[in-house]
């Protein structure tokens, strides 16, 4: 009688050094024991596995989808990638930008985050009325929680509005 093993799928071969668009010091991971998941290798396995969608990168660094689609959200707003085809079949490739980035990430500010006070995230919503969540974690390099919890006390406070739907609306300054 054969017992089907539970076996842990193998990510897809690295590819030779000559394919590889990422600089020397960031090889990409080898396996699922030696992948660390962050924005960085995430831009990476996706720019070694063009068209990869999200539940082989999650399976591939063995996170939550939902680990995932932050990873994805951030290099979406960035202008790293982007998602070509349908949602069952289709998957993320990269855009020039993010290859730009890979070849030369020291001339980019990187992820690394911004001062983000109430003030200031005032005066980014001033500058783009209908900025979401999403557009202002990206414009200051920090995570949603914390642009929602400034967009939050901007609310309390009765400075920010927010109108439209969830899925489409943004936040406008009340005169």
């Amino acid at each position: 009688m054969n017992i089907p093993q539970n076996r842990r799928p193998q990510p897809p071969p690295v590819p030779a050094d000559e394919q590889i668009l990422v600089y020397e010091e960031s090889a990409a991971p080898s396996g699922i024991s030696d992948s660390v998941a962050d924005v960085y290798s995430v831009l990476r396995h996706i720019a070694l596995n063009q068209g990869i969608n999200s539940p082989e990168l999650a399976r591939f660094f063995s996170k939550t989808m939902k680990t995932v689609s932050r990873f994805t959200t951030e290099l979406r707003y960035r202008d790293f990638i982007e998602f070509r085809g349908s949602l069952n079949k289709g998957g993320y490739f990269l855009k020039p930008a993010g290859l730009e980035f890979l070849k030369n990430p020291n001339n980019d500010s990187g992820f690394s985050p911004r001062r983000m006070t109430e003030a200031q995230v005032l005066n980014f919503i001033r500058e783009n009325p209908g900025a979401n969540h999403y557009a202002i974690a990206a414009h200051f390099h920090r995570t949603i929680k914390s642009a929602t919890r400034h967009t939050q006390r901007l609310r309390q406070k009765d400075k920010i509005v927010f109108l439209g739907t969830p899925r489409d609306g943004g936040f406008h300054v009340k005169n």
